[in-house]
């Protein structure tokens, strides 16, 4: 049987986060098929903020989304990476495809309930080309091998997660359309696109990358 261990990935910093953990971890205790490990950045002096709560840590230094998770990545020994915002929830069979996930798959695209109530079904990747900001989900699970074949978090881009599933989409890899619904957003999150969007010059660097302006693999960046 393949393995296909996963890791959950997630960054705290600044008490906006920390008054989450409580409920964010309470969401993984209530997954049917367990992480294989849980990893959770934080800065040196907030580790603290995890006292309690069962998961190993890595110190990060840059108080950003992107290094952060990167700093968990590096600790990941899985064969699956799963970020999720700490204020987003698991929904309880989050990870029920993975056991049996073929080999070829690169990225598992799920769908999401909104704190609206709102059912977002997984999209075709192509959607995403196309310009569809739904076209693949941040919430989604992506290949170790993938992450580290593309970069990871280019912070050169405004909103990195949707770089990184372009990049994937442009290299070829495949994406499988799960059925469930395997986490609860809080559409309302400060900072979220969602909720506030982005200035024009975000939407401009992922055009230049759909469109080939920009290169899919920097070389002289990675």
């Amino acid at each position: 049987m393949s393995d296909n261990s996963v890791a959950i990935l997630g960054a705290v910093w600044g008490e906006k986060f920390r008054a989450h953990l409580p409920e964010w971890f309470a969401a993984i205790d209530a997954l049917e098929v367990k992480p294989d490990q849980v990893i959770v950045a934080t800065l040196p002096d907030e580790v603290w903020f995890l006292d309690g709560f069962e998961c190993e840590i890595a110190i990060c230094n840059n108080p950003s989304i992107d290094r952060m998770i990167e700093a968990a990545v590096a600790m990941a020994k899985t064969t699956w990476l799963a970020p999720c915002g700490f204020d987003d929830r698991f929904c309880p069979d989050a990870f029920n495809d993975l056991p049996d996930m073929a080999d070829d798959v690169g990225v598992v695209s799920v769908g999401v309930i909104t704190t609206g109530g709102e059912r977002i079904e997984a999209r075709p990747p192509q959607n995403m080309l196309d310009g569809n900001p739904n076209g693949v989900l941040g919430s989604s699970y992506v290949r170790r091998s993938l992450w580290e074949q593309i970069g990871g978090y280019d912070d050169r881009f405004i909103i990195s997660d949707w770089a990184l599933w372009i990049k994937a989409i442009k290299l070829g890899a495949k994406f499988w359309m799960s059925s469930r619904f395997t986490h609860v957003i809080d559409i309302d999150s400060p900072g979220r696109i969602s909720s506030n969007g982005w200035s024009g010059e975000a939407y401009k660097q992922l055009d230049d990358l759909r469109s080939g302006r920009v290169p899919v693999i920097d070389l002289e960046v990675r």
